[in-house]
């Protein structure tokens, strides 16, 4: 009597099997935190970019914008101060003469942030048909932090 064989998997170094694997590397993928990492590199507070705070609330500090012809581009780190990893959603403001106005969202999910880490990123502001500010007003809207696994 033959009885139906089990499907076979491919087990990976963590004892996953290799679809599984693939799913979460998808997932993680899909939850990666918006906006432009600055670097590949790990984050490095010399960074020229990353010298002159304009502003801190709670783990957002920003910087100095460099403003162009395309938009206003914001450096931002997100400093996690507390104890344990955790998510962030945080909405800066961009504002200026004729106009301007757009928020800028920073996500970070995946892993989450851990206990003492920083995420840098850049974001660029536009708002189509409104001249780009010499000297745009920045704030912080929103800082949403939630413990990791929370969603």
């Amino acid at each position: 009597m033959s009885t139906p064989s089990s499907p076979t998997a491919s087990i990976g170094p963590g004892g996953e099997d290799k679809a599984a694997q693939e799913e979460a590397m998808r997932e993680r993928a899909a939850a990666a935190p918006t906006g432009d990492p600055v670097s590949p590199r790990p984050y490095d507070p010399a960074d020229k970019d990353f010298q002159d705070p304009i502003l801190t609330k709670g783990d957002v500090t920003v910087y100095t914008p460099t403003v162009s012809n395309s938009g206003v581009t914001v450096p931002v780190t997100v400093l996690n101060r507390g104890k344990k990893a955790a998510f962030y959603d945080v909405t800066l403001k961009v504002t200026g003469p004729g106009g301007f106005d757009t928020d800028l969202d920073i996500r970070i999910r995946g892993a989450g942030l851990s206990p003492n880490a920083t995420w840098p990123t850049e974001l660029t502001a536009t708002d189509p048909g409104k001249p780009v500010p010499a000297e745009p007003v920045i704030s912080v809207k929103k800082i949403d932090k939630r413990p990791y696994g929370t969603d």
